[in-house]
């Protein structure tokens, strides 16, 4: 017999892991240079970029804000933050 906790672990567990994968691609990709600095980052080019839905993608981006590659920006969507080798 499968309980209810179980159910909500099995699908909570692949968007947690997806959203991880996510999060070190993107991160890479904003390090390398890959995505310019002040680039918009619009959620159609990177769910496709990525292969992966928006829930996962705005975990993802939402980290990356929180660790400042990425900017939010009110009424405008998340941006490629201005980042030098030093930071």
């Amino acid at each position: 017999m499968v309980t209810t906790s179980a159910l909500r672990l099995a699908s909570v567990a692949p968007s947690s892991t997806q959203a991880s994968t996510v999060y070190d691609r993107l991160r890479e990709d904003l390090l390398s240079g890959k995505l310019a600095p002040g680039r918009k980052l619009q959620m159609r080019f990177l769910t496709e970029m990525y292969q992966t839905s928006q829930t996962p993608l705005r975990e993802a981006l939402n980290r990356l804000t929180a660790d400042g590659l990425v900017e939010c920006r009110e009424q405008r969507g998340f941006y490629v933050a201005d980042i030098s080798r030093a930071n």
